[in-house]
């Protein structure tokens, strides 16, 4: 669960970043119970 953390902490910064091209405005991050998703798919 701590890797999974450090995970999404990562996550959460680089959003904050975005690829090359973005200009990011805002990230809101809010809190809610642990979820398992078997897959995750970006189109």
């Amino acid at each position: 669960m701590i890797q999974v953390r450090k995970n999404l902490d990562k996550f959460v910064k680089w959003c904050h970043i975005g690829p090359s091209i973005a200009q990011v405005e805002k990230v809101i991050v809010t809190e809610d119970k642990f979820k398992n998703f078997p897959q995750f798919k970006t189109n």
